[in-house]
């Protein structure tokens, strides 16, 4: 067997076992409505990471942090895009959602809730809540969730494009990846209804899931391969999981809106198509200098 693709087995095989030894706890903590399962499920991205580590000992460090990626490289405009295109895409998603007839909640339904749970009136108009909400979801984007988001990207867009040879073969990797990270996600989704409501189908929350996971990872490995870093799909990876939960308090109908209805999948999707001919498809000399 090919060496890299046996490095492969290993690294996706003890994200695996680790995840679910994981799981196994989140889920114990889930059920007794503790919010330790919050935290957990926060230190579950690092897990990829720590798998990576693994494999470093295993194989005698035969990947460098240069070749995952693990650098600020790429233009500007490649961190930008990172930041605007998860925004853009929700923004659509919710929009279309909306004129689609999907029942939202107002900012004043929304500044009730909050006001409700924090038991005394906010110092400020809903308005300035919302402008408040979003500047909070954009710094913490590509700061704190961005760091978060480094532990899974380490693995999925750093270390398993290079074992596959992803840039002799971008659309191969690219499903391979996918696949890798969507059934990561897949127990989430089954036994604690990540980013669903329990009234939704479990297996058409899993395909609305699937959809998703494909145009993101779509765009995000575009990023990866246009600017040779992982640095800028992390970026865009703590974005969306910042502007998802900023969304998830107007959206009420999840399996369909926002953050990852199937509305939002098909708006990921062409997103991810787009980012592949521009970012990959029409730059073929840029994509050479990031080769090894």
């Amino acid at each position: 067997m090919n060496e890299n693709i046996k490095n492969f087995f290993i690294v996706v095989a003890t994200t695996f076992l680790l995840t679910a030894i994981l799981d196994i706890v989140i889920y114990y903590f889930y059920s007794q409505q503790s919010l330790l399962a919050r935290v957990l499920l926060t230190t579950r991205m690092f897990i990829p990471a720590i798998a990576v580590l693994i494999l470093q000992y295993l194989c005698g460090r035969c990947l460098s942090a240069k070749t995952i990626g693990l650098s600020f490289s790429g233009s500007f405009a490649t961190y930008l895009i990172a930041i605007i295109v998860p925004i853009v895409v929700l923004g659509i998603s919710l929009g279309i959602s909306i004129i689609a007839g999907f029942n939202m909640l107002s900012i004043s339904e929304v500044y009730g809730l909050v006001s409700a749970q924090t038991e005394s009136p906010l110092p400020f108009s809903p308005e300035s809540f919302l402008l408040l909400m979003f500047f909070i979801s954009l710094l913490s984007g590509f700061t704190f969730n961005a760091v978060f988001s480094l532990g899974e990207e380490i693995l999925w867009r750093g270390t398993i494009p290079v074992l596959l040879n992803f840039k002799h073969d971008f659309l191969k990797a690219t499903v391979v990846v996918w696949l890798v990270w969507f059934l990561w996600h897949v127990p989430l989704i089954v036994y604690m209804n990540y980013n669903y409501s329990s009234d939704d189908p479990v297996w058409l929350t899993i395909i609305a899931f699937a959809v998703n996971t494909a145009g993101i990872n779509l765009f995000l490995l575009s990023l990866r391969y246009y600017s040779g870093s992982i640095i800028p799909p992390a970026i865009a990876h703590g974005t969306f999981n910042a502007f998802g939960s900023f969304a998830l308090l107007f959206a009420t109908d999840l399996l369909w809106t926002v953050p990852a209805g199937f509305i939002t999948g098909i708006m990921w999707l062409l997103a991810g198509l787009l980012s592949y001919i521009v970012l990959v498809k029409k730059v073929p000399v840029h994509i050479k200098q990031h080769e090894s």
